[in-house]
């Protein structure tokens, strides 16, 4: 990280402007909500370990075409986040819920099959782990995404605040029956 903590110092302290080109990778991390901040502190205190993501229910599923990627899925069980509500939300709260955390087909794929082969996978993982309602966040501003999730069925449920750097943007929360 580039931060720097002065051994006569408490503290992590910026590193100066001429240091920060020795970085290929800038990471923001804003302050977790204080409802995240319990579920932290109650896993760790449980004997969560964030290297194991199996543990934690996170797979990853790879679509491949010739032995080569061609997309991936991250899915993992667990709620919608809190949501301004859509106006005509029909979802009604979910007992096993399933979230589809990310959903990417490499370019070249786009269009051939792939995304639908990795929703399928994805649905029939949520349907194994007896999910009642799977759902996504996707950029209210990628149209592309919103037709392939309508075709699939989702519905949106809400809206939710997505920060990319200092742009505040609404993540569309959208949801189905596995």
């Amino acid at each position: 990280l580039a931060t720097q903590n002065p051994i006569d110092q408490e503290g992590t302290y910026q590193l100066p402007e001429a240091q920060l080109d020795r970085f290929l990778l800038k990471l923001v991390l804003d302050i977790p909500e204080r409802a995240d901040e319990v579920t932290i502190l109650e896993r760790s205190a449980a004997g969560f370990n964030p290297r194991d993501l199996a543990a934690a229910g996170t797979r990853f599923l790879i679509a491949q075409v010739d032995a080569e990627p061609a997309g991936f899925a991250r899915i993992r069980p667990g709620p919608p986040p809190s949501v301004h509500p859509a106006v005509h939300s029909a979802v009604q709260p979910a007992a096993r819920p399933f979230e589809i955390v990310q959903f990417y087909a490499r370019r070249q794929w786009i269009g051939r099959g792939v995304g639908s082969q990795l929703m399928e996978a994805c649905l029939a993982s949520a349907r194994a782990d007896g999910s009642d309602l799977v759902w996504l966040g996707v950029w209210e501003q990628n149209a592309r995404a919103l037709a392939f999730y309508a075709k699939w069925g989702f519905r949106e449920i809400g809206k939710k605040h997505f920060t990319v750097g200092s742009d505040v943007q609404d993540d569309l929360v959208l949801a189905r029956a596995p």
